[in-house]
């Protein structure tokens, strides 16, 4: 749900967005690596369709 508020945002907005999620958690660097890929995945795509696009490319890499 989280992601589909953000959707078609600037990534400073998406970033905003994400702040508190980010600071509100005890993420981990690779953690908080991944959440940034998702805000980038969704600033260029608008949102994510299928969850299983978070199985492939870019966020399959640590």
């Amino acid at each position: 749900m989280l992601v589909r508020k953000i959707a078609k945002l600037e990534y400073e907005a998406a970033i905003v967005a994400f702040s508190e999620f980010i600071n509100d958690q005890s993420l981990s660097q690779v953690q908080i690596v991944f959440v940034k890929k998702v805000i980038d995945y969704i600033v260029q795509n608008s949102y994510i369709a299928n969850i299983s696009e978070l199985t492939k490319l870019p966020f399959d890499k640590p």
